[in-house]
């Protein structure tokens, strides 16, 4: 099957019209009118259904349409990869944060690394527990992420750079806000509890029983919308400490001082044993361990 028939089945997929598709790959109507007859010859079975607002695509369409995305995308990263290696660039070096990392702890270290020209640096912000998956597949070639996690950690070495607590956090609408006084762990079971980082693949020792009711709401991937309600709402919610600090989006008002004994939750640096002779990835791992054993001396919380 030609590629390009396949880039151009995507396109049409993706906007749903012939003519629509036609303006964006600057092409004729006809002619894709003729790719997909030609697409349609080699499946036997029609690949896209005329509908009363454009096309859609059949099954077997769809599946095509997302091989020629594919194609456009690693052609896209082809044009990319030239362009940097005629600008003097090495090669790409894929690196996954977790999303509280992203929200600003790491931000110190991309000032430092925009001025270096040695590798093209790629960042992916997901949960912990898909971006060690896609460390093992090769997707990644570097991961931070919480130090314990729940998943297979064959073939990978870790190494704690940054040292954090558990602490819980409450709105500004919560009648705890700006407490300092010590709470008893059983008072908080009636507030409106929120979970963060559910179904992360984080593996915690934390009772939450002892203080916690159900949680009302449950975020996974993302940690805005959490900081977001603790701004606004009378939420309650347990995060890492420190990291949360690093945002700058709270104060210490929002932590609560109770008595209850909470988990560590430290960031650790994963690198695929594959990756340990390359340096150009090494050179990568070496300085993100710097910035965030240097953070981990001089931010807050730090004893």
């Amino acid at each position: 099957m030609d590629p390009r028939l396949l880039r151009q089945l995507a396109v049409i997929v993706k906007h749903g019209s012939l003519s629509r598709a036609a303006e964006r790959l600057n092409v004729t109507q006809p002619t894709l009118t003729r790719a997909i007859q030609t697409i349609e010859h080699k499946v036997g079975g029609p690949v896209l259904v005329r509908t009363s607002s454009g096309v859609r695509p059949t099954e077997i369409g769809a599946r095509l349409a997302e091989v020629g995305q594919r194609i456009s995308d690693y052609a896209e990263h082809s044009t990319t990869l030239i362009a940097q290696w005629q600008q003097g660039l090495g090669g790409e070096i894929r690196v996954g944060a977790g999303p509280l990392i992203a929200l600003g702890a790491i931000n110190g270290f991309f000032t430092e690394a925009v001025t270096d020209t040695r590798s093209v640096l790629h960042f992916v912000t997901a949960t912990a527990s898909t971006l060690i998956r896609q460390l093992h597949e090769g997707d990644l070639d570097l991961v931070l992420t919480p130090a314990n996690i729940d998943v297979v950690q064959d073939n990978l070495t870790r190494q704690i750079i940054f040292h954090d607590e558990m602490r819980i956090f409450a709105g500004v609408d919560s009648p705890f806000y700006g407490r300092k006084s010590s709470i008893e762990p059983e008072i908080l079971k009636s507030q409106p509890w929120i979970a963060s980082g559910a179904s992360s693949g984080i593996f915690e020792a934390l009772d939450a029983g002892r203080f916690s009711g159900p949680a009302r709401m449950i975020f996974t991937g993302g940690i805005d919308m959490v900081i977001s309600l603790l701004q606004r709402s009378d939420v309650v919610v347990t995060l890492p400490y420190r990291m949360t600090m690093l945002s700058e989006r709270l104060n210490d008002d929002h932590v609560l001082s109770v008595k209850t004994l909470l988990p560590t939750r430290d960031i650790a640096l994963w690198v695929p044993q594959r990756n340990l002779e390359r340096p150009d990835v090494m050179d990568v791992a070496e300085r993100l361990k710097r910035y965030f054993l240097n953070l981990d001396k001089t931010s807050v919380g730090s004893s």
